[in-house]
């Protein structure tokens, strides 16, 4: 008889239930923010899954043993039949050891682009991204992507180190238009633009040296000059923006181009839409 193990089972599991209902209003209770909370609910979840796993398999391990015959037996067969379902497996496990992403990261799996919203050992669950230019609006959807992905597509984290990135906004510059007065309407424009998240990007970066060893880039708003294959002169302008917002911080700029550049030269007007 294998009461002794049933009851034993039966207790552990009881105890798991008893600490994922006592954890329940205590994440609720958490002073984190709701991408903090959510990993924490999701660590605390695979954690109390894993613990009662470990606990079965001890209790059970006489059982284990003596049908392992039967049961590597079934293994194969089962790998032959769900080659999809070890590929997820072992994408999850690709995800975790090289910690590619964390809940509230804005990501791009393959043409895939959108924010994690939940990770599990199967798929990964992205509120996606994609409906305006640049693909920096949330389209509402909900994309599940199998984990199986990750082990033949790029995973691009776009927030994971830094939530900041390098924006170019080209400008035309035409025959006549003095290049140099709108060089510095749009680094003017640009540093007004970058002001309220400087110093964080600032703390972002040094972090960022810090950890990878790598050599810091420049918070500064720059522009460059070249010609293009038609041979017109483009100003472009290179500017730190939030990977979320992007497309708000970008039209600040343009629209503080635009009232420099025509208020600095009344009756000339500087035709420079960006490119």
């Amino acid at each position: 008889m294998n009461t002794p193990r049933l009851v034993a089972s039966a207790v552990a599991l009881a105890v798991i239930l008893v600490i994922a209902v006592i954890l329940r209003p205590a994440f609720k209770r958490l002073k984190a923010t709701p991408e903090q909370r959510q990993r924490a609910r999701a660590v605390a979840r695979y954690g109390l899954a894993l613990t009662l796993l470990l606990v079965l398999v001890t209790i059970w391990a006489d059982q284990i043993r003596s049908a392992a015959l039967v049961l590597s037996a079934f293994a194969v067969a089962m790998v032959l039949a769900s080659k999809e379902l070890l590929m997820c497996i072992l994408g999850w496990w690709v995800k975790m050891a090289g910690d590619a992403y964390h809940i509230g990261d804005r990501v791009q799996i393959g043409d895939i682009k959108g924010d994690v919203m939940d990770y599990g050992l199967l798929t990964t669950t992205l509120l996606r991204v994609g409906t305006g230019r640049g693909d920096e609006f949330r389209s509402g959807g909900v994309v599940t992507v199998p984990n199986s992905m990750l082990l033949t597509t790029p995973v691009q984290s776009l927030t994971h180190t830094i939530d900041y990135k390098w924006h170019e906004l080209d400008f035309m510059v035409g025959p006549d238009a003095p290049w140099e007065t709108m060089e510095r309407h749009l680094l003017e424009a640009a540093t007004e633009a970058v002001a309220p998240y400087r110093e964080e990007i600032t703390k972002q970066l040094a972090a960022m040296e810090e950890r990878f060893a790598f050599r810091s880039i420049g918070a500064d708003p720059r522009a460059f000059l070249s010609i293009t294959e038609e041979g017109a002169l483009q100003l472009s302008l290179r500017v730190a923006i939030p990977v979320r917002g992007a497309r708000a911080v970008e039209d600040q700029i343009v629209r503080r181009y635009l009232s420099l550049a025509n208020g600095s030269n009344p009756g000339e007007k500087i035709d420079a839409p960006p490119g």
